[in-house]
């Protein structure tokens, strides 16, 4: 036996108290309850997310380099939002634990699309800074920047993805809840936690230069060089974006450290201390669901773009249900007229 499997002889060594705790409690109400809200707080944000996924695609103004690197943080969010089911699963089966080379693989894509998602949002204001800075650059050469923000984003996903397998090799017993924090474990959680606490330093930094240069080319008088009305509620609201994703990512991670101190000091249960901690992460996941009701709300090519989707899913159903009662009538108008049209030269017996 080697070292890497004399240390792992029990899973049961590597359970704080609180997963001792799940291992042999079975079937918790409030822990499926709590679950159950982040679930379906998820379950919206996918739907909105891919809804914006879906207009962006079927709206050809929507086409830009910006506006693609916005539907695939969308698409990455709604992905990651997926990873908060197999939890739910879990917990309502009352086996609350499984093993972590067993929750590593359905966990795949929302792992790697929660660290993509981190690294876009800075591509999307650097892409943004590029447009504002070189605006008269060709779509050609547009394309080349995004396959670019593309790539180092993904890179990024799939180096965190490789130490967190190479991780659950050397410890595939250890019991987890399945969730997405889970899977990055040991030297991973910290890669992946200062990588991601220096993409949220980095942002604000990229975001707060494309200000500077957005004040400096904002629209004025006769000036047909300066950036458009919609151009403007664009990266307002990609502003905005920025600022309640940075919320959601260091609510969760500064809530982390911080309940760390306070329970060191406070005497309360284990289920409770994993209470409040998931109440916080619902910031997180409201944060992941917002990207559509900011852009309707800010952008005016988004607001008309979704405005116009919803008016044709709209003007379909009338025109199905037009129909389908256009044939009923027609067919309560034929049955009238066929009784008024009856046989007119019958005789009666008593006429003969």
């Amino acid at each position: 036996m080697n070292a890497t499997n004399g240390r792992n002889v029990s899973s049961n060594d590597l359970l704080n108290p609180f997963y001792s705790f799940l291992s042999s409690s079975g079937f918790v109400p409030l822990l499926v309850i709590l679950i159950t809200v982040r679930t379906l707080i998820a379950s919206v944000g996918i739907v909105l997310n891919l809804l914006l996924v879906f207009v962006t695609i079927s709206n050809r103004n929507l086409h830009g380099s910006t506006n693609v690197l916005i539907a695939i943080d969308s698409l990455s969010l709604a992905i990651y939002q997926f990873g908060f089911f197999p939890m739910f699963f879990i917990v309502l089966t009352g086996q609350n634990l499984i093993r972590l080379d067993q929750c590593f693989w359905p966990m795949l894509l929302p792992v790697f699309s929660k660290n993509v998602s981190s690294a876009l949002m800075v591509a999307i204001g650097l892409d943004g800074l590029k447009f504002v800075i070189f605006p008269r650059i060709s779509s050609h050469f547009q394309k080349y920047f995004t396959v670019l923000w593309l790539i180092l984003s993904a890179l990024f996903g799939v180096s965190i993805l490789f130490i967190s397998y190479r991780i659950m090799r050397r410890i595939p017993q250890n019991l987890v809840m399945c969730a997405a924090s889970e899977v990055t474990q040991q030297e991973a959680a910290f890669v992946s936690f200062y990588s991601t606490l220096i993409l949220n330093c980095v942002s604000p930094a990229v975001y707060c230069v494309l200000a500077i240069c957005l004040y400096v080319r904002r629209p004025k008088n006769n000036n047909t060089q300066s950036l458009s009305l919609s151009q403007l509620s664009l990266f307002r609201s990609i502003f905005v974006l920025m600022l309640l994703q940075l919320l959601g990512w260091t609510s969760n991670s500064l809530s982390l450290l911080f309940f760390q101190n306070l329970f060191a000091i406070a005497s309360l249960s284990d289920l409770t201390k994993w209470a409040i901690n998931c109440a916080f992460s619902y910031i997180l996941i409201i944060a992941t669901a917002t990207n559509g009701p900011i852009l309707y709300f800010c952008s005016f090519e988004y607001k008309k773009a979704i405005q116009k989707q919803f008016r044709g899913f709209c003007r379909s159903g009338n025109i199905t249900r037009s129909k389908n009662s256009r044939v009923v009538v027609i067919k309560i108008e034929q049955r009238r007229v066929g009784q008024m049209n009856g046989p007119k030269n019958t005789v009666r017996p008593d006429q003969s």
